[in-house]
């Protein structure tokens, strides 16, 4: 029986189908945790994710727990939760880290497809939340939460936490970056430089195990490298090649075959 390969992230890992309507929204149903597409109004063009690739090149059975919009809340909690009750039967974890600002609460319930809030900032819940959620959204803007300080920590923290974690389980993993804060950011002026000076400052920074991490230590200003980096746009010369469409920067068949590429050349 072949053991799993389990990845996780955000919508750069999740399989899903995209469509874009005629009035520009952008549409992402999930599939069957393998094979996304790409659905332009009547043409759907199947590809595989990243991580069927890596799964099928290291003979392992694809466990897709990604999910789009997850923070580092949420990918941290949902693959504790499976590990540590499914290491026995895991070759390898890959975990794909997402923008460390974005926020995730977990409200439970018996609906185990909506037990989590995700919050990116500056922005409101879906549609349908209530009103009770977008009090907790004024209250967090009002005390600057998330911020640089307290969005650094606390990705670093789960990051240095699975790290000991899957060494204690003696489970093999790898960790990568998916995204980083674009215009979403809420401090956006040099916000680049901004995080990779608190990233040196951190006294977690030497304590990561740089071999495991993917990219280490992830922003380009410091030499890192993350997702975003490979499947990188040039508008200037209308080269959208890796992405789904000039819109939409999510990776294609060929962004995700690039990032495959990567990630096998790394480990």
């Amino acid at each position: 029986m072949k053991k799993e390969l389990v990845v996780i992230g955000c919508s750069f890992t999740e399989a899903y189908m995209c469509y874009h309507k005629p009035d520009g929204t952008r549409h992402v149903t999930p599939n069957d945790g393998k094979m996304p597409g790409y659905l332009q109004y009547d043409h759907l063009e199947p590809y595989k994710v990243w991580g069927l690739h890596v799964a099928e090149k290291l003979n392992l059975k694809l466990v897709n727990l990604a999910k789009s919009g997850s923070g580092n809340d949420l990918i941290f909690a949902k693959v504790l939760d499976y590990v540590s009750k499914n290491h026995k039967k895991i070759g390898k974890v890959i975990i794909q880290w997402t923008g460390i600002l974005r926020m995730d609460f977990e409200c439970g319930g018996h609906d185990v497809n909506n037990q989590w809030i995700q919050l990116n900032p500056g922005t409101l819940p879906a549609k349908g939340y209530g009103r009770g959620f977008e009090d907790i959204i004024s209250v967090l803007q009002k005390h600057r939460i998330p911020n640089l300080d307290s969005a650094m920590n606390g990705w670093l923290r789960k990051v240095y936490t699975l790290q000991n974690i899957f060494k204690q389980l003696d489970v093999d993993y790898n960790f990568v970056t998916g995204i980083i804060e674009l215009n979403e950011a809420m401090d956006f002026y040099n916000w680049n430089d901004k995080c990779a000076k608190a990233l040196i400052a951190s006294h977690y920074f030497d304590l990561i195990d740089k071999d495991k991490y993917i990219g280490w230590p992830v922003w380009s200003d410091l030499g890192g490298h993350c997702f975003q980096d490979h499947v990188r746009a040039y508008p200037e010369n209308n080269d959208f090649k890796y992405w789904v469409s000039p819109e939409d920067g999510h990776p294609n068949k060929l962004g995700h075959e690039k990032i495959a590429e990567v990630i096998l050349n790394a480990i």
